[in-house]
Order: C-alpha cells, then sequence, then structure tokens
C-alpha cells in the first residue's frame, strides 16, 4: 500500500541538477570562452581563474576555461567550468565546484541562475547577442517518459504494487518495456531510478532493479528485432 499513498501525495516534480549551453551564430568556441574569461573579469562579483583555466584546457585539450564567483552572504566562493561540447557548436557548464562545502541541487540551480542573469546583464551592456540553452530545474514523469500512452502503462505498474515482485507486477512492467520498445519511445533511465527512489520513497535497490529490467529487456527485443531481420 506504501507505494499508492506516496503515488497521492508526491510532490509531482524531481528537482535535477541544471544544465547550461551557451551559443552564438558563426562563432567559434574559443571565442565563447574569451567571452565568458571576459565576463570575468568585467562583471563585479566574478572573477578568472588563469591557472585553472590553463590546466583545464589542457587537460581537456581543447577551449575550456574556469571563473570563480565570491557569494557575500554565505562567504563562499564557487568555481564555474566550462568548455566546447563539440566543435564549435557552443560551450557548457561542465561543473561547478565550492571552495569549502558540497552544493545540493538548489543551491547549484540558484548559482546557475545567478550567472545567467549576470551574463544577460553583461550581455546587453556589450550588445553582444548571445543565446542560453537552460536545461529543466525540476522533471516530472511526463518528461522522464514522454509518450502518454506508453507512460500511462508504466503508471498503471506504479499504481498497484510494484516492488512486491508479483508476477502480475512484473508483467505490468514488462508490457510497459514492450510498448517502448513497439512504439519507439522516449526514456530517460537515469532521471527515472531517481524519481522512484526521490518521488516515491523506492529503496534503491528496488528502482535499480526496475531499471535494468527495462534496460535488459529493450536490448533484448531490439536483438531479436535484428535477428529476424526487422532492424
Amino acid at each position: 500500500m506504501r507505494n499508492v499513498v506516496n503515488l497521492l501525495y508526491q510532490n509531482p516534480f524531481m528537482q535535477v541538477y541544471q544544465d547550461l549551453e551557451i551559443h552564438k551564430s558563426y562563432t567559434p568556441d574559443q571565442d565563447l570562452i574569451t567571452y565568458i574569461i571576459n565576463f570575468s573579469k568585467g562583471f563585479d562579483g566574478w572573477v578568472f581563474l588563469e591557472e585553472r583555466s590553463d590546466d583545464y584546457s589542457k587537460g581537456l585539450g581543447e577551449p575550456a576555461c574556469v571563473i570563480g564567483y565570491k557569494d557575500n552572504k554565505l562567504n563562499e566562493k564557487i568555481a564555474f567550468f566550462f568548455a566546447s561540447r563539440k566543435p564549435n557548436k557552443g560551450i557548457y557548464l561542465t561543473n561547478m565546484i565550492p571552495e569549502s562545502s558540497d552544493l545540493n541541487k538548489t543551491e547549484h540551480n540558484t548559482y546557475v541562475s545567478t550567472f545567467i542573469k549576470d551574463l544577460r546583464k553583461f550581455s546587453k551592456a556589450k550588445t553582444y547577442d548571445i543565446r542560453l540553452k537552460i536545461g529543466k530545474a525540476e522533471f516530472d514523469l511526463k518528461d522522464i517518459i514522454k509518450a502518454p500512452k506508453t507512460r500511462a502503462r508504466f503508471q498503471f505498474y506504479l499504481n498497484q504494487f510494484p516492488t512486491s515482485y508479483h508476477p502480475l507486477d512484473i508483467k505490468r512492467l514488462d508490457n510497459f518495456i514492450c510498448a517502448l520498445h513497439r512504439f519507439n519511445a522516449y526514456v530517460n533511465l537515469e532521471y527515472l531510478q531517481s524519481y522512484l527512489t526521490i518521488d516515491l520513497n523506492w529503496k534503491e535497490e528496488d528502482a535499480e532493479w526496475c531499471t535494468k529490467r527495462i534496460s535488459t529487456g529493450l536490448s533484448v527485443l531490439r536483438a531479436n528485432q535484428v535477428f529476424w531481420g526487422a532492424g
């Protein structure tokens, strides 16, 4: 009964670490990195970490930089790492490391928002037109399993007694796996496992078993498709 109650009273959103990409049309990645460096040198509260940038860029073998932010309220310094995702396809925030403590998701996303706000102010003053691709800070099941009919099959599995491992519950999960394969539906298994543990309070081993069965089931179905000459 535990899972049914959780479905009724859970927070429907799962918080995640927010992604950030920076783009400008027809602009080499090195120019974008240089722009971020100039921002850190010219905007109050930010600083260019030159030595760390050199080490980071050399280690990656591609355009990269590290800039610092001083949070005076918390007396914390945060290092922001940026690098090229693909050659001349924009740069992205690869990591964020505090000087003295770990960052939870809320703190991470707050600092991402601070960077975005300050960079937009700087870009407006410089009339430099950049495009920011900002990842969602919260996900629900609709983001994790996008196809409504396929998602409904998984929701039906959740609404019963999924962690009982009763043959009928396993059959419901397998029906969902078959629907994923047949309709080529999207599922993010990493987020799904987090959703099960964080939002539904599943045990780690139960969530891991579920996502591994989905992954294995999809692999077997794809292999079967190739075997019969349909892939």
